[in-house]
């Protein structure tokens, strides 16, 4: 099963750290309007957890990043476990 994250990026020097609060949501659109209640903008992207792992990260309906090693660094941040 597919889930959505709300993820807020703080940028910290040179990276970008995330958090989420992990409130899951079943449809992406659902996600998006808790963002832009959270953040009051568009500030934040939308982590993709399939089978209870980060697979993709996501503004909107752009994929931002998929990449394994980044997936897995920010699964480290946000306490996630990334896919493989």
């Amino acid at each position: 099963m597919i889930f959505y994250i709300v993820l807020c990026g703080q940028v910290v020097g040179r990276t970008v750290e995330y958090s989420t609060d992990f409130e899951l949501f079943t449809f992406k659109p659902n996600a998006i309007k808790a963002g832009f209640e959270v953040r009051g903008s568009d500030d934040f992207n939308i982590g993709v957890i399939e089978d209870g792992k980060l697979v993709r990260i996501d503004w909107m309906n752009e994929v931002v990043d998929a990449d394994p090693t980044y997936m897995a660094e920010v699964s480290e941040q946000i306490g996630l476990e990334a896919q493989p």
